[in-house]
């Protein structure tokens, strides 16, 4: 049963336009994959929650990871961005995103405190922890990911007074603040009704359709 859901992988990269004049969002001249998984397996202590996973994700792909709940999704995640070891196998990621500076992560769920007024400014804002940059850059980025998730007008907002879908956005749009190669989301729909999720999902178009070379 830990197979079943990276069985179900499913590469999406025509689900939405993701070229534009004619080369895709990512050049890809360059070969290397953004991903490459080799016979992955993940465990905590004997419980083995994926084993021997394998597959490559290029630049202008979109995957999607489908199972049930507790088949190891999340901790696959996890393991990409450095917080579980792989129990075997390898994964590899392209030389530009060794460090994860360029990675962006959409987590499931937020656990900020509730009690502590944050704006949706400040809030987004928190994507750029650990990564140097001059002022001009941070507003920049700012003012980037609030305009391409229509948020340009609540970034005074509380965070915690707006809706699940716009409080969604928010946690998107401080994904991709620092302006990422590769984009990770944990269930990025979830609870959200059908009309948000669709045009939620039209902003995840955006990232793969913006040239960027890798170097």
């Amino acid at each position: 049963m830990f197979k079943e859901w990276w069985q179900s992988l499913v590469s999406a990269k025509n689900i939405f336009p993701v070229e534009q004049g004619g080369k895709p969002a990512i050049h890809q001249e360059n070969q290397i994959p953004l991903l490459q998984v080799e016979n992955l397996s993940l465990a905590y202590g004997k419980r083995v929650i994926l084993e021997n996973v394998s597959f490559e994700v290029h630049a202008g792909e979109f995957w999607f990871l489908l199972g049930s709940n507790g088949m190891g999704k999340t901790s696959f995640l996890n393991c990409l961005l450095g917080l579980i070891p792989a129990q075997h196998g390898a994964y590899h990621l392209h030389p530009v995103l060794r460090s994860r500076a360029r990675i962006g992560f959409v987590p499931q769920q937020c656990s900020f405190n509730p009690s502590l007024a944050t704006s949706v400014r400040e809030f987004v804002s928190l994507g750029l922890v650990g990564i140097e940059t001059h002022k001009t850059e941070r507003e920049a980025a700012l003012n980037f990911a609030l305009q391409q998730l229509n948020l340009t007008a609540f970034a005074q907002r509380n965070y915690w007074s707006l809706s699940g879908g716009q409080q969604q956005r928010v946690r998107v749009a401080r994904a991709l603040v620092r302006r990422p190669y590769f984009l990770l989301m944990d269930e990025p729909t979830n609870g959200l009704d059908l009309a948000v999720q669709s045009a939620l999902l039209e902003d995840f178009s955006f990232p793969n359709s913006v040239s960027q070379p890798l170097s």
